[in-house]
């Protein structure tokens, strides 16, 4: 009886190793094949980051770097880079802030001095930030949207992966441009606020964030060096009190008063098309000058959107909720309860934008080939142990699932 459990098991060790031996063998084989293809064709430009041998470790730090960009004027920069994040973090493949000595202008985007590389390590598609950055753009609301280029990033010679080099999201100009002068005498001040569930593990409370009944919001600008007097703080406090308040009476006139409501209403229409769970908890920015209405946005991190994040215990979570707001007890949610004049805004401006939304995944469906090679290299490098899992798929289904999203949006709106 012993020996027969003792072969048993002999023969599964041996079939376990022989799968994997197999599956190593197609990982390499196809990781080769798609490295082949993106070093001869290029088709996504290449970001070569030299720390000199140190390494980024640290969220608060930065490491000096040169920075070598394929595709722009000059052929080396001088920066620092930093890890950012908070879940993101974590993972294996890290996404970084890239923050320039001077600034400077990437694939034509205004000059700043901080960049993001976006890892997309939750997000086998790779193209749900890019897409949703997309659709907000192709709204052409007066609002500041995110650049979106996808990179491959090399550090200290090697491959790293496919990343989504993007805006800071900051008051610079040519992003929020909220960087106004003010004084400890201004009672109405510029800020740049984010309705963020991690606040307070990272600031002090009445200093760096406050909470009103809709959440936790950090306060990213006027930042830390910058502080408004504790009048001003209040100002900006009772400010967003007062977009709570609104909202819970469904009172248009009163949030109209306070809000950009053309932002409000594409920054809505965006993040249930992409079926953002995140919406009701953080990546929430809003913004406003001394003299204008608060406006929604940037939109930001959509990693969870969609059928949900491809790792982790909530993988796919959202596949099956194609219908249904994720909105829930926040602002938009209220208004869309409690006003049915919003509401009604609401619906006759998807119904103008509905057609550019999916024109917009249908560029996206189009440009699959292309990227194949791309998102497969970065699938094989840092998702090696589940090499049967096909990237268009995924690519595919989070279209899909937009497009599916669209049709039930258009009816229940």
């Amino acid at each position: 009886m012993k020996k027969r459990i003792a072969l048993v098991f002999v023969w599964t060790l041996a079939v376990i190793c022989i799968i994997g031996l197999v599956g190593g063998g197609i990982t390499w084989f196809h990781y080769r094949k798609s490295t082949k293809v993106c070093e001869q064709e290029r088709a996504i430009p290449r970001i070569d980051i030299d720390t000199f041998g140190a390494e980024i470790v640290s969220k608060e730090d930065y490491v000096d770097c040169t920075v070598s960009i394929s595709g722009t004027e000059i052929d080396q920069y001088t920066a620092g880079i930093r890890g950012r994040g908070n879940s993101t973090w974590a993972h294996p493949k890290k996404p970084y802030r890239i923050k320039f000595d001077e600034k400077v202008s990437l694939f034509g985007e205004a000059k700043n001095k901080s960049w993001v590389l976006l890892a997309l390590y939750s997000d086998f598609s790779a193209v749900k930030d890019r897409l949703a950055f997309g659709m907000a753009d192709a709204l052409q609301t007066d609002v500041f949207v995110p650049s979106y280029h996808y990179v491959e990033l090399y550090i200290n010679g090697k491959y790293n992966g496919l990343y989504l080099l993007t805006d800071q999201v900051d008051e610079n100009a040519g992003r929020t441009g909220v960087k106004e002068d003010f004084t400890a005498e201004d009672v109405e001040v510029p800020f740049l606020v984010e309705l963020d569930a991690y606040a307070p593990d990272e600031g002090e409370e009445g200093v760096d964030w406050f909470r009103t009944d809709s959440g936790a919001y950090a306060i990213k600008y006027p930042e830390a060096d910058e502080r408004y007097t504790a009048e001003q703080f209040e100002y900006i406090k009772k400010y967003i009190t007062d977009v709570d308040n609104a909202c819970k009476e469904g009172s248009l006139e009163k949030l109209s008063a306070l809000v950009d409501i053309d932002s409000f209403i594409d920054y809505y229409i965006v993040q249930e098309t992409m079926g953002q769970p995140e919406i009701n908890w953080k990546s929430v920015y809003m913004y406003k000058t001394k003299s204008g209405p608060m406006k929604m946005g940037p939109i930001w991190d959509f990693d969870w959107s969609a059928i949900g994040p491809s790792t982790g215990k909530t993988r796919n979570a959202y596949r099956d909720r194609i219908e249904g707001f994720h909105s829930v007890n926040n602002w938009f949610d209220l208004m869309i309860k409690n006003s049915p004049e919003f509401k009604a805004l609401a619906g006759e401006r998807f119904d103008e934008v509905k057609e550019t939304l999916l024109s917009v995944i249908e560029n996206l469906r189009n440009e699959q080939e292309i990227l194949d090679p791309y998102y497969n290299r970065n699938h094989l490098h840092w998702q090696w142990f589940r090499f049967w899992e096909n990237h268009g798929d995924y690519y595919q289904e989070v279209l899909d699932w937009c497009v599916a999203r669209i049709e039930w949006m258009d009816t229940a709106l």
